[in-house]
Formats: structure tokens, C-alpha cells, sequence
């Protein structure tokens, strides 16, 4: 079971507004409910009664909604955060699969993966609006680009490119020979998509030119994935026998740094990280817990019970601006001139309230959601660090991705 550069005042969002610390949800296949934990406390603060069998879940990046496929009934409960109230429950149709859920970049779609198709439904009127065929079983491993302009479905060797414009498939790419792909993960920036597998290896796909570019050994079968938000470090949750452990991958390096140990039969599922990084939530299927991991020090701070079989977990996500980048230019002003460092981005994929540029540990600039650019006016020649991230109205805010100007 795998299983307009307008400067808003700093004051007001660092004193006026409370801090809502984001919520890691777990679906518990067993008794068909789902516990919602607060992370500030550790602690399961509700718990819902959802469909038969709930297992995989995906969140909009807005974090109003949760969407849980209950693979027993083929049924999807759409979940309320705000609330954490079942608003609906949509039948998926009788028979087949439920292997995984992803959902789109502007958070309209849900493409639910079963066992040779992918429905596409609207969220909003939970309505199916088409139906992506495949010429082969799929398996549970789903991940979306972070431009949301392809998904990639997989099954036994083989992984499939959509196209979700029009929701085609644009290409294939050969995977290692009889490997089933449990899980998929993209890397923030888009480069790469970690996939796990239960050959003991973690498989690598360039998706700029869409290849398996490489293999990660790592020990036991593969289960559930998690990156870093800054993608600097992949989690992997591993079972060889009764044994099973987390594997702690460099993705610069591709290599294994550090391994965890778990408790022998905890059978490890799915795990999920906070939006600043800092922790890891993993579901563990025979103890009826989460375990908690300190992504500083890699080891286990706390443990949760929870429903009986957690399986599928996410976390509410704030997330950062995209394609950060920053040029120094100069301004000739005829007898004199001035160097200003030009910061630009992309929006995040959250509903946010604005953007926040840090010069090394100091706070510059306080800016609208729709400002997407910052000059630093007056810095000499050289390399001068910077932060951008984005928060949200509860003064939450996402990891913050860094650059160097020179």
C-alpha cells in the first residue's frame, strides 16, 4: 500500500498581523478520516470524517482547499482549510484506481490520476471537464511543473509528458527496465524531477530536455519524497524488510549524506516539509503516527498520534516569488553616475499580500503583490547578497530565495 513599486509599512505587517502557523494534514486510510495538526503545538487540533479509504491528497496554492481521494469508494472530499469543514464529496465513478492527485498552478484544476486515465475536474464547480487516456496502467507517482505547463504521469518504465494547455500527451521517456514509480517530486526551480522506485534507487529526470539523467542508490524500496524548499536537500522514506530508514540526499551532489533510522515496521508512507523548510512531517502507517524531523539536524523531535493507517500527508504552503534573478546597471547622469543593483521576479503561486527584499539581514523594501522588480539605488561596485520572499495576509512568510548581485 503506498499508501507598481508601491512601499507598504513594514509596521503593519510585523505587528498588526498574526502569525497562523501552517497546518500538515494527514489522510488515515483506515478509519476514513483525516487529522489536521497545528505545528505550531504538535498537535491534532480536528480531525474529519471523509470518504472510504482516503489516501492521496493535494492542496491549492491558495491553501483555501483540500481535495482527498478516498480510493476505497472512489469518492473526493473537498475540505475547507479555513474551517477545516467537508464542504462536498464528488463520486469519481465505480471501478479502477485512485493512484494520486495534483493540482493545477492557479489552483482551478485537479488532475486525478486512476488506473490507465486522468480526470481533470474543476474545483471550483466540481465538474470533470476532460479525460486524459494513456495506452498503459499508470502507477502512483504524479508530479506537475512548477509553471504548471506539464504533468508527468507514470507507469511501469515508462513516463508520460502532458502538455495541460490542451491536456495531450507531447512525449515519453524510458525509465530503468521493470521499475514501478511510487512517488514523483519536482525541484523548485523546475530542473529536475526525483522519482522513487522500489529497485533501491532513486531516479532523476531532466526535465529540460525531458531524459533520465541519472540513478541515486539509496537502501530499501523507495516510498514517499519530499525537497527543501530551496532544493538544496531531498527526503526519501525507504523499506528493506522490516527495516526502514529516510535517506538524506544532496541534490547538488546526488549523492547520500546522512540516513535515518526509523522504528523497525513502521512501514514509512508519505512526508511532507514545512513552508520554511525547517521541519518534516512523515506518515507512518503500522504505528498510527507522524514523526517530526529538524531539517538542521535531521532527527526525529516528536511523534503524533493520529487516525488509524496515516498514509498520504501535506501542508498548507506559502509559496516564495519564482525566477529570481538581479543584474548590477549603471545611470550616467553626464558629469556623474550612479550603480543601482535591478532585482526582478515572477509571482508566487499563493495568494499573497506582498513581497518582502532583504540586502544581507536588513529589510529594504516592503512591496505590492503586483510588484515584481526592485531597484537598490547607490551600491558600489562588488557583490552585494540579497532575499526576496513573499507573505500572505496572516504574516506568514515563504522560504526566502537568495541571490548575489555584482
Amino acid at each position: 500500500m503506498r499508501f507598481k513599486l508601491t512601499i507598504i509599512a513594514a509596521l503593519l505587517c510585523s505587528s498588526l498581523l498574526a502569525l497562523t502557523p501552517p497546518t500538515v494534514y494527514v489522510a488515515n486510510f483506515t478509519d476514513d478520516t483525516v487529522s489536521a495538526i497545528d505545528t505550531t503545538s504538535n498537535t491534532v487540533v480536528s480531525t474529519l470524517a471523509v470518504g472510504s479509504g482516503p489516501q492521496f491528497m493535494a492542496i491549492t496554492p491558495d491553501n483555501q482547499t483540500l481535495v482527498v481521494l478516498n480510493s476505497s469508494g472512489n469518492t473526493a472530499s473537498i475540505i475547507d482549510t479555513a474551517s477545516n469543514a467537508v464542504l462536498a464529496t464528488i463520486v469519481l465513478g465505480a471501478g479502477g484506481a485512485l493512484n494520486n492527485i495534483v493540482i493545477s498552478s492557479d489552483g482551478v484544476f485537479a488532475y486525478i490520476a486512476g488506473a490507465s486515465s486522468i480526470n481533470v475536474v474543476n474545483i471550483s464547480t466540481l465538474s470533470l471537464t476532460s479525460t486524459i487516456a494513456f495506452p498503459a496502467a499508470l502507477k502512483d507517482a504524479l508530479a506537475l511543473s512548477p509553471d504548471g505547463n506539464h504533468l508527468y504521469a507514470f507507469g511501469v518504465n515508462i513516463c508520460y509528458v502532458v502538455e495541460t494547455a490542451g491536456n495531450t500527451i507531447e512525449t515519453t521517456i524510458d525509465l530503468t527496465t521493470n521499475d514501478r514509480p511510487f512517488s514523483a517530486v519536482f525541484k523548485p526551480d523546475g530542473s529536475y524531477i526525483y522519482v522513487s522506485t522500489e529497485s533501491n534507487s532513486v531516479q532523476v529526470i531532466n526535465a529540460s530536455n525531458n531524459t533520465l539523467s541519472s540513478t541515486i542508490s539509496i537502501i530499501g524500496t523507495s516510498a514517499g519524497l519530499a525537497i527543501t524548499p530551496d532544493g538544496s536537500t531531498l527526503y526519501t522514506l525507504n523499506t528493506s524488510g522490516n527495516d526502514t530508514n529516510i535517506s538524506v540526499i544532496n541534490t547538488a551532489s546526488q549523492t547520500v549524506t546522512e540516513t535515518i533510522a526509523l522504528s523497525d515496521g513502521s512501514s514509512p508512507q508519505f512526508i511532507t516539509i514545512t513552508p520554511d523548510g525547517a521541519f518534516a512531517y512523515l506518515s507512518l502507517f503500522s504505528t498510527d503516527s507522524v514523526s517530526v524531523i529538524n531539517t538542521s539536524t535531521n532527527t526525529i523531535v516528536d511523534s503524533i498520534s493520529v487516525g488509524s493507517g496515516p498514509v498520504g500527508i501535506v501542508s498548507t504552503y506559502l509559496y516564495p516569488p519564482q525566477n529570481v534573478t538581479g543584474v548590477q546597471k549603471t545611470n550616467n547622469f553626464g558629469i556623474a553616475s550612479e550603480n543601482f543593483n535591478r532585482l526582478t521576479w515572477t509571482p508566487s503561486r499563493s495568494t499573497i499580500t506582498g513581497y518582502r527584499v532583504k540586502r544581507g539581514n536588513t529589510l529594504i523594501a516592503t512591496l505590492s503583490p503586483d510588484t515584481l522588480s526592485f531597484s537598490d539605488h547607490n551600491r558600489p561596485k562588488g557583490s552585494t547578497a540579497y532575499t526576496v520572499s513573499a507573505y500572505n495576509a496572516a504574516g506568514n512568510e515563504s522560504f526566502s530565495v537568495p541571490l548575489s548581485v555584482q
